[in-house]
Formats: C-alpha cells, sequence, structure tokens
C-alpha cells in the first residue's frame, strides 16, 4: 500500500525539459527524501549522454537505472537499438529496466537480446500477485544473471526467469 517506487528524469517532462544537471538534482532529492525504490531514467538521448547519465546516477545511488530506445529515430534498425541499450548495461551494476517511450518500440525481439530486469509492482497485479523483481539475462548471459543475482533491491523479492524468445 502507498507508493513504492518513484522515476525520476522520465518522459514526462523532464527528459525534454530539464538540463543534465537538474536530472540528476531531481534525483539527488527523491533519494534524499523517498524512503521506496527510487528508479532514473537516463536513456533516451544520446549515447554518450545516456552512458555518462547512467553511471552518474548509479554513483549517487539509484536503486536501477530505466533505459529506453533513443527518441527521434522512429524506424531505428533493431540491432540499433539492441546495440545502444548493452552499451548503457555493461557500464552500470545496479538492474537497468528497459521502459517503452513515445513511439511503442520496445518489441521482443528487442527484450530478448538486452538483459534486464522488469517490477511486477502496481500496474495490473493479480490479487494474489506479490511485487517482485524479475531477471530477464538475454540467452546464454550467465556473467550478468550472476551479478543481478547478487544486488538486493529495497524489499522485493527477487525471481528469475528464462530469457525471453523473440517472436518472428
Amino acid at each position: 500500500s502507498g507508493v513504492r517506487r518513484v522515476l525520476t528524469g522520465d518522459t514526462t517532462g523532464e527528459l525534454f525539459s530539464l538540463t543534465t544537471g537538474e536530472r540528476l538534482e531531481l534525483l539527488k532529492l527523491a533519494l534524499e527524501y523517498f524512503p521506496g525504490l527510487v528508479l532514473f531514467q537516463a536513456g533516451g538521448g544520446p549515447l554518450g549522454e545516456t552512458i555518462d547519465l547512467a553511471q552518474e546516477a548509479q554513483k549517487l545511488g539509484a536503486d536501477a537505472i530505466a533505459a529506453m530506445a533513443p527518441i527521434g529515430w522512429p524506424d531505428a534498425p533493431t540491432e540499433g537499438v539492441v546495440e545502444y541499450l548493452r552499451c548503457v548495461e555493461e557500464v552500470v551494476e545496479v538492474p537497468l529496466i528497459l521502459c517503452d517511450g513515445p513511439g511503442g518500440r520496445m518489441t521482443a525481439g528487442i527484450l530478448a537480446k538486452v538483459p534486464h530486469v522488469t517490477l511486477n509492482d502496481s500496474i495490473h497485479p493479480s490479487a494474489n500477485s506479490e511485487p517482485e523483481l524479475t531477471i530477464r539475462p538475454s540467452a546464454g548471459d550467465i556473467a550478468t544473471l550472476k551479478q543481478l543475482l547478487r544486488t538486493k533491491i529495497k524489499g522485493y523479492p527477487v525471481a528469475v526467469r528464462p530469457p525471453l524468445t523473440p517472436v518472428g
């Protein structure tokens, strides 16, 4: 019951209207005043900026990094989006949560190729569903799986699920 997590720097205004410094300042405030899970949206922009934001957010204490495909290129090739997200995943030690930003481009094919976690929390939980952090490694990605298993996320039980299989 109550608010269990907050996401700062996302697409409801912060990503487009705040400077990088202002986005990180919001993260600092959330970390200081919010007792639950604090996530930070680092993705959506140029790769170098996304990597810098992800690393800085991790240093500041973000519990997880959220990332989406680059905004503004709706027909980007799937392999390019996968490479972008994998570059982010490689530089952070906290869990990476893949988000579907404007345009809805996070396909099953992309999800199957990038190690990430998902949160089953508040959107549509079933009556007997407990909030959990679900680890979804990419096929054969044992190193990332081991790293994520060592991570503890503020009161969320951790479940490991098999990698997603691309459809079609």
